[in-house]
């Protein structure tokens, strides 16, 4: 089996990790070495990309989350696309988030945390884009971190929970097993 320093043996093989487990294979991609994405964060840029909305360069883009499925290889892909990058964790002052997330272009939550992202995330003009990658569970219904219906007419785009993301990513896990062959 493959080896983690940080988790010890691995029973997933960096050459056959297509959902982006392994950290050799974050690193590889973050220095460009491999074009590899994990699923996720290639899920939230096929769906930008799909609807034309995933050119980010020198675009505001601010990152909730704090893991390094999710999180730290969206804010990767985000420079990648030469976007300017704030990353919060859940933990960060939460008025400072709230300024930062009013005056982004992109708003990508990705903590699981219910509802996370409301109204006071979110600039008067309409224009921003959210991606709730976030899944979580409120009176026995699927949401994410985003409190939709609070958001859903301040903001230009918005994916849904449940929906949105997921089934691309699953998806995207297919598409990984090419890019690793």
């Amino acid at each position: 089996p493959a080896f983690d320093i940080r988790r010890g043996p691995s029973m997933i093989s960096p050459l056959k990790d297509v959902d982006g487990l392994a950290w050799v294979v974050n690193w590889l991609s973050e220095i460009w070495l491999i074009d590899f994405v994990p699923a996720t964060p290639r899920a939230v840029f096929t769906l930008l990309d799909s609807y034309d909305l995933g050119n980010l360069e020198w675009k505001s883009v601010a990152v909730i989350g704090q893991s390094n499925l999710v999180w730290k290889p969206l804010i990767m892909e985000s420079i990648k696309r030469w976007a300017s990058v704030m990353s919060f964790n859940e933990f960060t002052n939460q008025s400072l988030v709230q300024e930062i997330c009013r005056k982004s272009d992109y708003i990508f939550s990705c903590t699981g945390q219910v509802h996370l992202v409301n109204q006071d995330f979110i600039s008067e003009n309409k224009n921003q884009i959210i991606v709730d990658v976030g899944y979580g569970h409120k009176d026995w219904k699927a949401v994410g971190d985003v409190d939709f219906d609070s958001v859903l007419d301040k903001v230009a785009y918005i994916t849904p929970v449940p929906g949105g993301v997921w089934p691309l990513t699953v998806a995207s896990i297919f598409d990984n097993i090419f890019v690793l062959q």
